[in-house]
């Protein structure tokens, strides 16, 4: 190798060295501005910063205790952990769906308000701890003081004892008693000619716009098996002191729900 060429290597080499002494230098000053700024207060108002660090510290999804149990539990015992919540305030059945359906809870029934009612009435019928004041209205017997049930149970007697003399004094009339009747004449006798065709109950009932609840609780309270077209409507309820029709010619009713 010439002397000229190992000149220029050492040139080179220098010029090297002189660019990683710069490079270091800038790096250096980077790392120092990174850390000032680091060390800097946050900008904004006192107010956005506290809110922005309790955002920051704040759980991606907050889960309230609660609706997890109205969510988890079966629907009776989840009726009741939301009285539990109500003090002396009586409650609605629609009241108790929709704070459930707040809390997430999903329901088989279509309607919320079905399935709450059922379950209402098996958790009276099973427990003394829920009471039923009547006008549709819940709650826990452990939410109030003995004076104040008494006071509420009381009143509740009063009001059914003057209602049932006011049926029975519209009854004495002859005067129709309670909701006007979804069931029509017309619609009855097109169910009664589709159960002669052989069509089975549930498929008739819901051939007249009705649903097998419906037709159950008319033949519960009316003496339908003894009406026939042509006869007034509605038939005389089912221990009435009315005089029943004669019989004509009608379907007899198979209780069970699939025929």
């Amino acid at each position: 190798m010439s002397s000229t060429d190992d000149n220029d290597r050492k040139a080179l080499l220098l010029k090297r060295a002189a660019v990683l002494e710069k490079l270091a230098g800038v790096l250096e000053e980077l790392a120092a501005m990174d850390g000032s700024a680091a060390d800097q207060p946050k900008s904004g108002s006192p107010t956005e910063r506290a809110t922005a660090d309790q955002q920051a510290d704040r759980p991606l999804v907050e889960s309230n205790p609660l609706d997890e149990e109205l969510r988890r539990l079966p629907l009776g015992d989840a009726i009741c952990e939301y009285l539990k919540t109500c003090d002396e305030q009586d409650q609605s059945i629609e009241d108790i769906a929709g704070a459930l359906t707040r809390a997430g809870r999903v329901f088989q029934a279509e309607n919320p308000v079905v399935s709450v009612r059922s379950a209402l009435k098996k958790l009276a019928a099973k427990y003394d701890s829920v009471v039923h004041f009547g006008w549709g209205r819940w709650n826990l017997r452990s939410n109030y003081s003995e004076a104040t049930l008494d006071l509420l149970l009381r009143a509740q007697r009063d009001h059914s004892e003057k209602t049932k003399v006011g049926l029975e004094r519209r009854r004495e009339k002859g005067l129709p008693v309670g909701q006007p009747l979804k069931l029509t004449a017309e619609q009855y006798t097109k169910y009664l000619e589709l159960r002669r065709g052989g069509m089975p109950k549930r498929s008739a009932v819901r051939a007249i716009g009705l649903s097998s609840t419906s037709i159950y609780n008319y033949e519960n309270r009316f003496d339908l098996d003894s009406w026939k077209p042509g006869d007034p409507w509605p038939p005389p309820e089912k221990g009435s002191q009315v005089s029943p029709l004669s019989p004509g010619n009608i379907v007899r009713f198979a209780k069970a729900s699939n025929e």
